[in-house]
């Protein structure tokens, strides 16, 4: 695919023409799958990232609504991320 325009490799007959377009249009559709892809791995550690916060979040209050003290508080989200990673 970064061959192409170049003018390093020209076809030059029909079968050569219509074997370079297909592989332009097959080398660009891999090529935006893999960036889908990629882009699709980055959304979804977003969406679990935000799970966690809200989950740590949900902990927190519910830590704080049962008056547990503050550094029993700490070890139990510091615990919690530990077993995330």
């Amino acid at each position: 695919m970064s061959t192409i325009g170049y003018g390093d490799v020209s076809p030059c007959n029909t079968y050569e023409m219509f074997y370079v377009s297909v592989m332009a249009i097959f080398s660009c559709g891999i090529f935006a799958y893999c960036v889908n892809t990629i882009g699709s791995i980055f959304s979804e550690i977003n969406i679990k990232s935000k799970q966690f916060q809200t989950k740590m979040y949900d902990i927190s209050t519910y830590l704080n609504i049962k008056s547990v003290k503050k550094d029993i508080q700490i070890r139990i989200l510091k615990y919690l991320e530990y077993q995330e990673e």
